[in-house]
């Protein structure tokens, strides 16, 4: 397998639209079908947005190249039905899949993402499978030790409160913690969860109204940090929130070297930003395309030096700017200690 064909792996709508052609299939069979407006409902809301219209194209035969058109719907009358004779087949979890699974919950990051009788329906299904291996004899690397307290219980509190927030689109009150002992409260509207698997912590990213202006700032906030959380509601629109994404994100596009497992290592030290990875035949390097928060700015530049030589900013040159800064004040910094 080639290096470009390899880097397919890393494509992660590859598997969400595979189980999404799956659940609209079964939905479509005779005698219900779907309704074109109810698909694009399905597609816009488990798709990713990059790619959701070129797959909503294929998915109805409406591709400007035939070619690309899946054929797996045929239309008639108003709705949609599957050209598949029986219904797909039930995927079914291979013993090795059981296996992983099963390793997955014994990781406290897991639990607090599912409720207590999920997690016990889980642990009943899988009471006679073996986890792939103990997680607690993994050694990690470049991980800091001071990550967030997943077991304590006014933590998973709070993880559970925020997590509910963002799936019901509700504002939080926010007590947050600051490095000078002083604590600042305000109402946040939750975008998202992010983990960054280098310090090992989990951050709420939502926007932040300040009290002087009236207007929303998009902030990260670490979840440990935070005294306390709550909800605060009502519910808001999904699309003030969007824009509140668009006008806080910025793109970075780096090119890298496979050189000391690079592409590995790169991809987990960026595991938690959106990303897209594209392999360079010319020049045997990957460019990446990296989504990022602009006040998250410095942190992306110095996740970036961490990786030495074999990454190269392509764009934006304000990050390439700030990466080139850094370097200069190191060697610096460097001189001034040798004199």
């Amino acid at each position: 397998m080639s290096d470009g064909e390899a880097m397919k792996l890393y494509e992660k709508s590859n598997n969400r639209y595979y189980f999404l052609l799956h659940e609209l299939l079964a939905k479509a069979q005779e005698p219900n079908g779907l309704l074109e407006k109810d698909i694009k409902s399905m597609v816009s809301e488990r798709g990713f947005f990059a790619d959701n219209i070129k797959f909503e194209k294929a998915l109805l035969n409406k591709h400007s190249d035939s070619a690309n058109n899946l054929e797996v719907l045929e239309l008639r009358g108003s709705k949609y039905y599957s050209k598949l004779s029986h219904a797909p087949t039930k995927i079914t979890l291979t013993s090795l899949e059981k296996q992983w699974l099963k390793t997955l919950l014994e990781d406290p990051r897991t639990k607090l993402f599912l409720s207590c009788e999920t997690l016990e329906q889980l642990k009943e299904l899988l009471r006679d499978v073996s986890p792939l291996y103990n997680p607690q004899n993994q050694v990690a690397q470049n991980m800091r030790n001071n990550g967030d307290p997943y077991e304590d219980p006014n933590y998973v509190r709070k993880f559970k409160i925020i997590l509910r927030a963002i799936q019901e689109k509700q504002l939080i009150n926010v007590e947050n913690k600051i490095l000078n002992g002083n604590t600042l409260t305000g109402v946040m509207m939750p975008h998202r969860l992010e983990y960054s698997i280098k310090d090992d912590v989990f951050r709420v990213c939502g926007a932040v109204e300040d009290a002087r202006t009236q207007e929303y700032i998009v902030k990260a906030m670490r979840i440990s940090r935070l005294s306390n959380v709550s909800i605060a509601g009502p519910a808001y629109e999904q699309s003030f929130s969007e824009l509140m994404k668009a006008r806080a994100m910025a793109t970075a596009v780096v090119e890298i070297r496979n050189v000391r497992n690079g592409y590995e290592r790169f991809l987990n030290l960026f595991s938690n930003y959106p990303r897209e990875a594209k392999y360079d035949e010319k020049t045997k390097t990957l460019i990446i395309s990296i989504d990022y928060h602009t006040f998250d700015h410095s942190a992306v530049a110095i996740s970036i030096l961490a990786m030495g030589t074999i990454v190269k900013v392509l764009e934006p040159a304000s990050l390439r700017e700030e990466v080139i800064k850094r370097l200069r004040d190191q060697i610096d910094h460097n001189n001034n200690c040798i004199l």
